[in-house]
């Protein structure tokens, strides 16, 4: 699922949910609880969150779910509290990325090491001049504004980064493979890197958890391939192909992230869609079939700037006016009866 937007970064916003707000394993574990606090849920309909209007992103750590604030200072909740937590010992944050990762306004990066609410860093050492940071599997990429893309192989140590074969001109990266888009639009994946034939119109790339990949072309379509067996590709079936695959339904995209088998689109009018399995409700349509769909469009949904998948069970995205809203497992969050987070202090 991981995968980094340098351009939604800088100008919306780069979603990533946890299980702080309800969502799976890949961005924190599943299982836990709301924070808020909330009633519990039906097959993903669609919640609304509420904030002041001062977040521009937010990402996710383990059990927090944190939101970088215009003035660069971060506030987090918890799963173990049920409020949000200010972090005044963070300053000049530009980038919250799973399992602890941090990118800073000076393009610097660290670990954050956390003791009852209080962050240290642990800084990112052999990688300078950093746009974005991200970890899959046991490794961690840094992407520098020179387009090279970095590796560091032992998540947890600092030290250790080297250049990824092949990764040069890096315009935008997914960590679980890698898969880049390079500034000729053209896609690559694996490890060593081999390019995906017939893409020549990427803007963007990510990788589903479901063994699935998709880019998002130039002329708002997306395109998969990998395994079917759920639905994943979009195509509204479970057939095994070895070839790329169109996302039906779908036109108008801005992004496009996946999860466990399946995806979800931003359309550029605010409104996302999304396709594959919806048996943890992960298509928010308020239901658990487990029929594969093709792109879906979620109810509610209307003002979206930007989304992620998290993982497993749902997808939340930030609205125009700093709310957010998300969906997704049903165990998780009960009859699906809207819940707000606290505001800022």
């Amino acid at each position: 699922m991981t995968r980094t937007r340098s351009s939604l970064m800088v100008g919306t916003g780069i979603l990533c949910c946890t299980a702080v707000l309800g969502f799976g394993a890949g961005c924190g574990g599943a299982g836990s609880t709301s924070p808020d606090g909330g009633g519990s849920g039906d097959g993903g309909s669609p919640m609304q969150g509420g904030g002041s209007g001062t977040r521009h992103r937010i990402g996710s750590s383990g059990d927090k779910a944190c939101a970088i604030r215009d003035d660069g200072a971060l506030e987090c909740w918890y799963t173990t509290v049920t409020d949000l937590r200010i972090h005044p010992e963070l300053t000049n944050v530009r980038g919250v990325f799973e399992g602890g990762l941090f990118l800073f306004g000076d393009g610097t990066g660290a670990w954050l090491d956390e003791n009852n609410y209080v962050f240290t860093p642990k800084p990112v050492v052999g990688a300078s001049g950093g746009v974005e940071i991200a970890y899959g599997g046991t490794s961690v990429f840094w992407l520098g504004a020179d387009g090279n893309l970095l590796e560091n192989t032992n998540y947890g140590s600092p030290a250790g980064f080297a250049p990824v074969a092949g990764a040069t001109d890096v315009v935008d990266f997914a960590a679980d493979g890698p898969c880049i888009v390079h500034g000729d639009h053209t896609v690559a994946c694996g490890n060593p890197l081999e390019a995906v034939a017939g893409i020549t119109d990427a803007v963007a790339v990510t990788i589903g958890s479901g063994g699935q990949s998709c880019a998002l072309r130039s002329g708002g379509g997306i395109v998969c391939w990998g395994r079917n067996e759920h639905g994943q590709l979009g195509d509204g079936t479970t057939t095994a192909t070895t070839g790329l695959v169109d996302v039906q339904g779908i036109s108008g995209a801005v992004d496009v992230v996946a999860g466990w088998y399946g995806g979800c689109a931003l359309i550029g009018d605010g409104t996302v869609k999304c396709w594959g399995d919806n048996s943890q409700g992960q298509l928010g349509t308020g239901s658990t079939s487990a029929t594969p769909q093709t792109g879906t469009a979620v109810p509610g949904v209307t003002s979206a700037i930007a989304i992620t998948w998290g993982d497993r069970s749902g997808s939340l995205v930030l609205n125009r006016d700093m709310t957010f809203t998300f969906w997704g497992d049903p165990a998780i969050q009960g009859n699906g009866s809207p819940r707000t987070l606290m505001p800022d202090k």
